[in-house]
């Protein structure tokens, strides 16, 4: 069987998509066991500093997947054919702010 170009690109990003939200879901759990560790944690410093880590840890990586995670549907917006293009704002009629 012979795959065109989009179907290849489509296979890859939503094999990426679907890892990035495998991946979001780990890092969500993460985040959860790092505040259940700190509500735990009680009057201890040291275990409170270290969840404040684990928690801290957990959002960089739900930020990272999710900017992944956006990447991914851009590039499937772009790259394959019968995607919408991006719509860049103008002004009515065709005009330049400065008249010409």
């Amino acid at each position: 069987m012979v795959n065109t170009y989009a179907q290849i690109v489509s296979n890859i990003l939503i094999i990426i998509k679907n890892l990035t939200w495998l991946g979001a879901a780990v890092a969500l759990l993460y985040f959860v066991y790092g505040i259940v560790q700190y509500v735990a944690s009680g009057d201890n410093a040291a275990k409170r500093g270290d969840s404040v880590k684990t928690i801290t840890y957990g959002l960089i990586a739900l930020f990272v997947l999710m900017a992944v995670w956006s990447l991914v549907g851009l590039l499937q917006e772009s790259l394959l054919e019968g995607g919408r293009s991006l719509n860049i704002p103008q002004f009515p009629g065709g005009q330049s702010p400065a008249g010409n």
